[in-house]
């Protein structure tokens, strides 16, 4: 990632590599060098994993390279090659590209030179793409020569495999691996004893692709302020003062908190009765999986593999995408249902322990190894 120290994309690598060395495997690093250094770079570097850092680009912002691909104006760091030669020096056996959108790759050009010019074998995972992405003909050509010469191409999401097959015009092999899931219960969490709903929304506050702007701007409707019920936003990003400037705008500020990042997730769940994320888009989400483990249901959007692990009013609520008009749908549906959110929790929780790998490192680990 260039631009965040962490992010539920990084919880898969970090995993495999805890799995590579502990079965033996020599294992570098490569990283951008975001600031605060996240406390989990340290334990490796502890652990005697070689880190490597590379510097971000002059003056860049994740949330500027946004509308720098709608104008279709690319950032090209140096000539192609050149920042990477190093990893020749490497030796290595196998090489993972770890991806937070799958088409990041065609931003810099010369990670995409050397990838394709070095015949080290090589695997891609993908933890999420834009259900809209604009690529010129030469960054597809380019995206579609490299998965071609990857050995596997992995995705954490059905639904970003088929985006990107759109995309490109063009069908590749992939295979769809789990994140890493930290929670492990018994039981479901005891259900909040709060009598005003409370509805928890965890996510980074980072608004082209978590859509809190649009959540507030419904909730600011007469008879969402009518209704009594607190919204609770979990995280931090670079939308926090834009997102304190929309609960004043909107006269939301009694309904709406904003707590910040908070790592004992079971506690989120404790105070919470629902989660709500209405996504632009997404890959699988930790937020989601991890409400449905500890029994909460959820209000997602049609996004990612959003609806294939939320079953539509049976494990939570789908809408068919963030827009004010289908949150509100969708929400006042909820709304509707909230004698049902406590069984639905439990449904939702019985549900998504079929899906979770609670080893996900070690799988992911023995299919790079595999010939």
């Amino acid at each position: 990632m260039n631009g965040f120290s962490w992010g539920g994309s990084e919880e898969l690598w970090y995993e495999t590599v805890s799995a590579a060395i502990g079965e033996g495997h020599t294992v570098k690093v490569i990283l951008f060098r975001n600031e605060p250094k996240h406390e989990k770079i340290s334990h490796l570097e502890e652990k005697g994993v070689e880190v490597f850092f590379m510097e971000s680009s002059s003056g860049y912002k994740r949330r500027y390279l946004v509308q720098r691909i709608k104008n279709k104006i690319f950032p090209v760091t140096t000539e192609p090659g050149k920042w990477f030669s190093f990893v020749d020096e490497l030796k290595l056996d196998v090489l993972l590209l770890s991806q937070g959108g799958a088409a990041d790759i065609c931003y810099y050009r010369d990670l995409s030179a050397f990838v394709l010019n070095k015949s080290i074998p090589l695997n891609i995972i993908n933890h999420h793409l834009a259900e809209r992405v604009i690529l010129s003909k030469e960054q597809k050509e380019i995206l579609i020569n490299i998965i071609a010469r990857a050995k596997k191409n992995f995705f954490v999401s059905y639904r970003n495999a088929e985006v990107l097959q759109r995309t490109l015009a063009s069908s590749f092999d992939y295979e769809v691996v789990k994140n890493p899931v930290k929670i492990k219960l018994d039981q479901a969490i005891d259900w909040p004893q709060n009598e005003i709903p409370s509805i928890g929304v965890v996510a980074r506050l980072d608004v082209s692709f978590k859509g809190q702007d649009v959540l507030l701007q419904l909730i600011s409707q007469k008879k969402w302020q009518e209704r009594k019920f607190k919204l609770n936003f979990y995280g931090s990003g670079p939308d926090k003062d834009y997102l304190q400037d929309l609960i004043h705008f909107y006269k939301v500020k009694d309904k709406v908190s904003l707590y910040g990042q908070i790592n004992d997730i079971e506690d989120v769940w404790r105070n919470n009765h629902l989660l709500l994320l209405p996504s632009l888009s997404e890959g699988t989400p930790l937020s989601v999986v991890e409400a449905m483990v500890c029994g909460r249901s959820c209000v997602v959007t049609d996004v990612g593999d959003c609806a294939r692990i939320v079953e539509d009013e049976k494990t939570g609520w789908v809408a068919a995408c963030a827009s004010v008009n289908a949150l509100d749908e969708t929400l006042e549906r909820a709304w509707n249902d909230r004698a049902k959110w406590k069984d639905m929790g439990l449904a939702a929780r019985e549900a998504i322990l079929k899906e979770i790998d609670y080893n996900a490192g070690e799988t992911f680990l023995k299919e790079l190894l595999k010939d």
